[in-house]
């Protein structure tokens, strides 16, 4: 099967959709332990119950800065006593953007592995695309919602993702969060993408956007 985009971050090299890129990044360090967590992953609020689902790209960053402190804990959703699950969904087209971005503007600092953080997109009958990749901020999301579709019991609460995210979730739970400042992408290399094989490699998402109710509403 044809490949019809690959990019490799190691080397920033490579064919992303219609357009030709060839980007080279000097300087990568990595010593985030973000890489290591694993699907399933989340902060927890011991005293409520409450457990923010982790989501690369999904405002993840700020979430972990805002629950640093007493009392939020972290851990394996499945090994944690959860009531109420907390899950922001991301445009599927904006998250992708900003993965990219990401790699390629402010997060000169991380060492990648020459045989990881790649994303690709295959075609398939009827003008569908697959997507493959071994970096979670491509993954998607629905696959890091397995673990709580699997709790059908206990609820969850959906937040659409946009500038205001952590005011909202802090909002709806009683100003649960000390520090509610958000981090952002500065530098926005990458602007435009073909959207069509986004919306199609990542259908499976854009169904899941469709078919919950959010907290703060999609507009």
């Amino acid at each position: 099967m044809k490949t019809v985009a690959k990019w490799n971050i190691k080397t920033c090299q490579g064919k992303l959709m219609d357009t030709e890129t060839h980007l080279l990044i000097k300087k990568l360090y990595n010593t985030h332990p973000y890489f290591k967590r694993k699907r399933g992953y989340c902060v927890f609020h011991p005293e409520s119950g409450l457990a923010i689902v982790h989501i690369p790209k999904n405002a993840s960053t700020s979430i972990r800065a805002a629950t640093l402190k007493h009392p939020w804990a972290s851990g394996d959703l499945n090994a944690l006593a959860v009531k109420r699950f907390c899950v922001i969904l991301r445009d599927p087209v904006d998250r992708f953007k900003s993965a990219l971005n990401m790699y390629l503007g402010t997060s000169r600092s991380r060492i990648l592995n020459s045989e990881s953080n790649f994303v690709k997109f295959s075609p398939g009958a009827r003008n569908t695309f697959s997507v493959t990749t071994n970096d979670e901020h491509f993954t998607p999301q629905c696959l890091f919602l397995i673990g709580v579709h699997e709790k059908s019991h206990i609820p969850v609460d959906y937040f659409y993702m946009k500038d205001t995210i952590i005011n909202d979730i802090s909002m709806h739970y009683g100003g649960i969060f000390r520090n509610q400042q958000r981090n952002t992408t500065l530098n926005k290399l990458i602007q435009q993408v073909d959207e069509n094989i986004i919306r199609s490699a990542y259908k499976a998402d854009y169904d899941l956007i469709n078919n919950v109710e959010f907290v703060n509403h999609k507009l």
